[in-house]
């Protein structure tokens, strides 16, 4: 049986986005988990609530919550990202796969044909402009007002791009938001964090290629409609040295992620983008 090991810890990345709270249940008790959760507290909680067990810990039930409304519940293995790559296996939304080395190369080959533009309207995100834009939102509402709200708030101000976050449509009895931003024939999906806990953006993006396809690919603006040639990916790294080129991002389910993305993209007949800023 595959299993982690408190060892084996040190690998591990939680993939909890931040415009959620996310409460996991033990037993007839909660708690709150989220994208800052560190190994440290993770043994803590182990001990706390699973009494040192943590195959429990990872088949416990994990309820996302936006403005204290459930958005989705998954098991706690399903918010984790790990490859042992001595025996290559890895987890994916929750489940156990192996790979071999030819594998990887085929992946990283596969991200490496998508166009990347590195950012030249917003190169970096300002945090202190940011926590200064947030102070001034009333205190009891300030979990709403996210990194990626201010920033679609921002670019829409300064470049002009449409602003459709928060704009949810109704996908396979989920809600599913399209797109962050709109410019032209373009949709940008913004999403900030380390590469390893942006697979959730990538899930958005192919599920609104869904969408977008039984809505004819145009969305609505202004009280007419766009025609949709484009989706652009616009990552805001959390990461010290700066890429040249996609595969040198170190997660197998990001990079797995995105050229599943990339085909769905071109099996639609429309143009894939990653556009990269760094935080």
């Amino acid at each position: 049986m595959i299993s982690i090991s408190q060892q084996q810890l040190s690998g591990v990345a939680f993939l909890f986005a931040d415009q959620y709270e996310f409460v996991c249940s033990a037993g007839d008790e909660t708690f709150l988990v989220d994208e800052n959760l560190s190994l440290a507290n993770l043994r803590t909680i182990v001990r706390k609530y699973f009494a040192g067990d943590y195959q429990a810990l990872l088949a416990a039930n994990v309820e996302a919550q936006e403005d204290g409304k459930r958005a989705f519940s998954k098991p706690f293995i399903n918010f984790v990202d790990y490859i042992d790559t001595k025996n290559n296996y890895y987890i994916e939304d929750g489940k156990w796969h192996q790979f071999d080395n030819n594998y990887l190369g085929n992946i990283r080959g596969e991200v490496d044909k998508l166009t990347l533009d590195i950012s030249t309207e917003m190169p970096t995100f300002d945090e202190k402009s940011y926590r200064t834009w947030l102070l001034a939102q009333p205190a009891r509402q300030q979990q709403k007002y996210y990194r990626e709200r201010y920033l679609n708030e921002l670019l829409e101000k300064q470049f002009k791009y449409v602003n459709r976050d928060r704009s949810f449509q109704l996908f396979e009895r989920a809600t599913v938001e399209i797109t962050d931003l709109l410019k032209g024939d373009t949709l940008y999906v913004v999403k900030i964090g380390k590469p390893q806990k942006l697979s959730y953006a990538i899930d958005q993006a192919t599920a609104s290629i869904r969408v977008l396809e039984r809505q004819g690919f145009q969305v609505p603006v202004n009280r007419s409609k766009q025609r949709v040639r484009k989706i652009c990916l616009w990552f805001f790294f959390e990461r010290q040295k700066k890429i040249t080129r996609i595969s040198e991002i170190n997660s197998l389910i990001f990079l797995m992620k995105l050229a599943n993305w990339r085909k769905a993209v071109l099996l639609s007949g429309l143009q894939a983008e990653v556009r990269v800023s760094y935080k």
